[in-house]
């Protein structure tokens, strides 16, 4: 009996992912890189060591455009030295949403020397670590009043900074600092190392993930990237085994995303950008993708030197994800004199395979500066071609970036457009699917109307409704008789932008198509 509800799991969980793999992809035939504008966002000059948007606890999956956290230093510019260097915090009250004058405010809320990791959520709390100091301070009211809660086994770690938190069984709310594997469970006012039972050999420990609650991952899953690659842990990581991305003095697993589904068998599929050691193909960083929960890895994209105008590709680029499912990176290229931490932002629509420059004339590349983009950027002589080493998502999916030279962020959001030649009528949803249930939505992504085709074996009772990337209903669109081909009218017009899924429930089965609401 156990056997046989194991085989009808698995291949529920093949149907689904297929399902999920030809909903991305098609959705990804027919958009196109979006075309943003970069706009400077603090003090000429300031080099950014971390940078925090305040985590969401309202139910916003991508985070929030303000607060915005960041530890900036004024190195090498006379003119700058009155400034302290530490934690400051962006005063925009208009959110974005009105033209700062001249240019957001930022606020020094504590001088903590090279704060490498900072933590920020609604609630007031900031966690600020500086590994080379052996300290982590904590303020609760928003980085007004501080107090040092680290110990000589837990502090932020300079070489591997972040934190991150988690809400699983055994782990809700709590707060990880990655670089030393420790974990407090009271909002960061104490932290305890976890004690590692057993573990495959592995060097440094350079970030952690979450995957939340599913049909295969009841209590969903702790995955690390370290030295020699990614490990999992099922016990809140007490345990690690290795995923098929070990191997000693080769792999080092750097910065995790994931791209969250309430209906994917794994929650979600995970995205890697690896270090490659070997240097296959001219190549160190390398963008791998799980679709089975960090068990099994793919290649999707290796960045060779040479493309994107950049001669090397190296340091430790990161990588995000906006709430239509596509990707952003930041590279870098490391080197020497006027070469030294130029770097690019790319863009990927369908998983990471491809990649586009983000906007049409991006400020990235290279030593010397665009027309008109020093104003007022460069006053100190530097310009943010210099290294995107910190790359965040706002809950309006602009991309905001921290570089050498201060914060910048997309004037808009990152969304993917529709290209010119998509059709102009909803396709006709396929029949014959496994569940006899098939769903298709157009146009996608949208800004406003929205057509939901059903496909049907024969007429019967459906329910149609919506869901947000947190699994929340926010509508219904149809409850009683539906028959093969019907088409139904869906407004998204009072809808913030994200992700959504259109799920489609019948007594035969169910199916569900992703749906992406831009502005």
């Amino acid at each position: 009996m156990l056997s046989t509800v194991r085989d009808a799991m698995m291949r529920l969980s093949l149907v689904t992912r297929s399902l999920a793999a030809a909903l991305v992809l098609g959705a990804a035939a027919h958009a196109q890189a979006p075309d943003v504008r970069w706009e400077f966002v603090g003090v000429d000059s300031a080099k950014v060591r971390s940078l925090a948007l305040v985590d969401p606890a309202d139910g916003q999956p991508y985070g929030m455009p303000h607060p915005v956290f960041a530890n900036l230093s004024f190195p090498n510019i006379p003119e700058y030295y009155d400034y302290e260097r530490g934690v400051y915090r962006l005063d925009d009250p208009a959110g974005g949403e009105a033209e700062p004058e001249p240019v957001p405010a930022w606020t020094v809320v504590t001088n903590l020397n090279d704060p490498y990791s900072l933590y920020a959520d609604p609630t007031g709390l900031v966690l600020a670590g500086s590994g080379r100091y052996g300290r982590l301070d904590r303020s609760t009211d928003g980085g007004d009043i501080w107090s040092d809660v680290g110990s000589v086994e837990c502090y932020g770690d300079v070489s591997d900074p972040r934190i991150v938190r988690t809400y699983g069984p055994g782990r809700e709310r709590t707060i990880w600092i990655v670089g030393d594997l420790c974990r407090s469970d009271d909002e960061g006012a104490t932290w305890v190392p976890v004690p590692q039972l057993s573990a495959p050999v592995y060097l440094r420990r350079r970030d952690l993930i979450e995957l939340p609650s599913s049909a295969l991952l009841p209590e969903g899953r702790l995955l690390m990237g370290v030295g020699n690659g990614v490990l999992l842990s099922n016990d809140n990581g007490q345990t690690w085994t290795a995923s098929s991305l070990y191997e000693p003095f080769r792999w080092v697993g750097d910065d995790f995303v994931l791209v969250p589904s309430p209906f994917h068998p794994y929650g979600g599929v995970l995205y890697l950008l690896a270090y490659d050691f070997y240097f296959e193909s001219q190549s160190y960083n390398v963008v791998m993708a799980s679709d089975d929960g960090g068990a099994r890895w793919e290649i999707r994209h290796r960045f060779v030197y040479g493309e994107y105008g950049l001669s090397r590709i190296d340091g430790n680029p990161e990588i995000v994800a906006l709430g239509d499912g596509s990707l952003v990176v930041g590279l870098i290229t490391s080197g020497s004199g006027s070469a030294r931490d130029l770097g690019t932002i790319l863009w990927s629509g369908d998983g990471g395979v491809t990649w586009h420059s983000l906007g049409s004339q991006p400020p990235w590349l290279g030593s010397t500066p665009p027309d008109g983009v020093c104003n007022p950027a460069c006053e100190g002589g530097m310009w943010p071609g210099w290294g995107a080493h910190h790359l965040r998502v706002d809950r309006e999916g602009r991309i905001w970036a921290g570089t050498d030279n201060d914060v910048w962020r997309t004037t808009g959001p990152a969304w993917a457009v529709a290209s010119e030649d998509a059709p102009a009528t909803p396709p006709a949803p396929q029949a014959g699917s496994p569940t006899s249930v098939a769903v298709s939505v157009w146009p996608n992504p949208t800004g406003g109307a929205v057509t939901v085709g059903l496909s049907l074996a024969e007429p019967q009772a459906v329910r149609v409704s919506v869901v947000d990337a947190l699994g929340r209903e926010v509508a219904v669109v149809h409850e009683g008789a539906a028959a093969d081909g019907q088409r139904l009218a869906v407004d998204t017009g009072g809808w913030p932008v994200g992700a959504y899924t259109v799920r489609v429930v019948t007594e035969a089965g169910q199916a569900s198509a992703g749906l992406t609401v831009v502005r």
